[in-house]
């Protein structure tokens, strides 16, 4: 789960980093602005996860600021009965 933001300037060297340690990326894009916080965005990361075919114990990783944090990290509490995430901060205090 990546924002757009950080997919933007950095998405093509995730892509290479991910594929060129041989490691499949499913990568799901979210806006990460405030207004994207609500329930509307957790049910589209939940039917986005289920299509990729996330199964209950791979971790999802997610990749950007307080807002996708907390929408993702949601989502990833409801898939399968709590789905384990890493998250990768891009918020600078």
């Amino acid at each position: 789960v990546v924002d757009d933001k950080v997919d933007k300037y950095f998405g093509a060297d995730l892509d290479r980093y991910f594929g060129g340690n041989g490691i499949e990326l499913k990568k799901l894009v979210y806006s990460g602005n405030e207004v994207d916080k609500d329930i509307d965005n957790v049910e589209k990361i939940l039917v986005d996860l289920k299509a990729s075919g996330v199964a209950r114990n791979e971790p999802v990783l997610v990749v950007g600021g307080g807002v996708i944090a907390d929408i993702a990290g949601f989502a990833c509490a409801l898939y399968h009965r709590n789905t384990p995430y890493v998250m990768l901060c891009t918020s600078i205090v």
